[in-house]
Formats: structure tokens, sequence, C-alpha cells
């Protein structure tokens, strides 16, 4: 284990008036997953982090909101002074991989970040990507065609998946197939023309879409990154993954925040009396994006080679009392399940 100065920590830097998407630009584009925040006179005033900025989503704030409604104010930090040493049991005591550098007068004067651990991250998942469905609503290109064949831009969307995520580092993949299963098999094979492995998983009868799961007992891997072969988003998974590793529960579920604008005035009243009226009011729902994270722990709620979907395996999780994080998405995301997002996705 190790730790090194960052000498380019300036570039995480915002000030205080500073928006939520200021921050996911830094984050997008930053190795070290962390923004800064001071104020006029450069004093340290927090941190923001994927997290944070997730955290943030979910109790309502939006991306042109201030920064300041999502900032970590006790982030820990170290002074100037501090060894190297003190400065990575620090680390390791908190569970972090960042911590700014302050001055006595609470000045930033740097950041130290912890030597990347993704390599170790990353090895111990396996990416499952569901293809077993026969595409009912993209008929009659699936007729003889399987949906992850299908091109996106000349390329099969399934094949879209396995780049993006091999250029994240994953190698570890398996795909899950029934409908006209031979036309993937005999395209992506062992997966060696991509550089990674992928495996199968030949369901005999449709088992819904997460009854296949109960087959990964002999892959033995420690987390799982399950995602819709028809979903295109540039959300990273690496980063969902480590939230999901934070949070150190049994699953965590990618949504959409969806918003409605209600094309009435909504009345509220308590009892007869009229207390408020709201004009054409905003509504915001998660939507289920169809990307997860599951902890293998999770195989025991499944039973093998018996028909499941994920909502239903979410109800009976709910009713252990099991935790399921939501990770909401500010990545572009479609699911070209229907014709008209396919076409719409090409013609971009």
């Amino acid at each position: 284990m190790n730790i090194k100065k960052n000498y380019q920590w300036k570039n995480n830097l915002l000030d205080k008036d500073s928006k939520i998407k200021d921050a996911i630009k830094i984050l997008n584009k930053a190795k070290t997953k962390i923004v800064l925040v001071s104020d006029e006179k450069s004093k340290f005033l927090g941190t923001v982090t994927n997290g944070d900025i997730r955290r943030g989503l979910i109790r309502g704030y939006a991306k042109k909101d201030s920064i300041i409604y999502i900032l970590n104010k006790n982030s820990v930090n170290a002074k100037l002074n501090y060894s190297k040493k003190k400065i990575l049991n620090l680390m390791i005591k908190n569970k972090i991989n960042s911590i700014p550098i302050i001055n006595n007068s609470t000045q930033l004067k740097g950041l130290y970040v912890f030597l990347d651990e993704k390599k170790d991250i990353i090895k111990n998942s396996l990416i499952l990507i569901m293809a077993g469905g026969k595409g009912k609503r993209l008929l009659p290109l699936t007729k003889k065609t399987p949906k992850p064949m299908l091109k996106i831009s000349g390329v099969p969307m399934a094949e879209k998946l396995i780049m993006k995520a091999s250029k994240e580092g994953f190698k570890n993949f398996v795909f899950s197939v029934n409908y006209l299963s031979e036309k993937i098999t005999n395209y992506f094979k062992n997966g060696k023309k991509w550089g990674v492995k992928i495996d199968y998983i030949k369901e005999n009868k449709p088992l819904g879409t997460i009854g296949c799961f109960s087959r990964l007992d002999n892959f033995k891997k420690k987390n799982v990154i399950v995602i819709n072969c028809d979903v295109i988003t540039k959300l990273k998974l690496h980063d969902f993954l480590i939230f999901h590793l934070a949070h150190k529960q049994i699953a965590t579920v990618a949504s959409i925040i969806h918003e409605t604008k209600n094309q009435f005035g909504i009345i509220r009243t308590k009892g007869s009396r009229l207390v408020e009226i709201i004009e054409k009011p905003l509504q915001k729902n998660y939507v289920n994006a169809g990307i997860y994270v599951f902890n293998t722990r999770i195989l025991k709620y499944i039973k093998k080679n018996h028909k499941l979907d994920v909502n239903d395996l979410f109800k009976n999780l709910i009713k252990e009392k099991k935790k399921i994080i939501v990770y909401p998405l500010h990545e572009p995301w479609t699911d070209i399940g229907v014709h008209q997002e396919l076409k719409k996705i090409n013609k971009k």
C-alpha cells in the first residue's frame, strides 16, 4: 500500500459559488475522484465525491443547484507537517482514497491520493450481460436476429457494452442466452478478439430477468454487475462498483430521474379546508435503469434454475430487511429496446 502527492490538485478545485454540474465535470475528467471546495481566500470548506452527488440527487437536488447543498463539510484532512505514514493510516482508518492537505490557517495546499487499487476491485468482479430475451418490442427486426446482435452504427449493441467495459479494465464477462443463442456465441466466442474472457449461461427455459444469476456460483467472483443488453449509457461501471462497495449492502440499483410536469395546478387540503395550491408542479420519479451490482451473497435468495424477475427479487429482499442502495444516474442513458429509441441512437 502506498500514497503519493498530487501536484495537479488545483484541477480538482472549485469555489463555493459553483454548481453541482461543475463538480460532475471535474469527476468525469479527474483520475483522483474528489472535488476540493474553497472560499475566495482559499480556505478549505469541504469535499465532494461521486457518492455525495448521487446522494444529493436522491434528496431532490438538481445539477443546476449550488454545490454547497452536497458539500461534505466534515471531510478528513491532513496538516502540512503530517508524515506519509500518518496520512496513509488516516486513509486506512477512514476507508478513503484521497486527503486534502491544509495549513494552520485551513488554506488548501495539496492533495494526497492512494495509489490505484482499481485492478484488484475489477479482478474480483464479473459482468453479467442479460441477452436471452426474444426482443418482442423490436419485431420484425428480431425475427431472425437476437436483440443483442442488432447494430448501432454498424456494431452489435452487446459488442458496444463489451468495448465500453473492457476500456475500464473489466475482463470477465458472462452472457445469459436463450433465444437464437448460437448467433451470439458464434460471434463472441471466448472473447479473445476483444482481449476479454466470455462465458455463457444457456437458459434451456426462460428464467426471467434475474433467474440465471443462480448459475453463477461456479465463477467465484465476489461482486457481479448485471446489465441489460439493450442499455446504452456513459455510466462509468467502475464508479458504480465503488459506490456499491462503499455502502457494503447486498445490492445496488442504477436509476434514472424521470421528471413529469403536471399540466394542472394541484390543490392540497386539510379536511375540507384549502391549504395550498401548487401551480403545475414538477414530479420526480426514479426509474429502473436496468443496471445492478450484486454481492454474490444474494445467491441464497435465488433458487437454482427457477424463473425469477428482478422486481420480485427486490420485493423478497425488502421482506428479509436487506438494504438495496439506489444509484441515480446523471449520465446519458437510453433503453434501445424499442424501435423509436434504436432509430434515434443510430441517427446520433
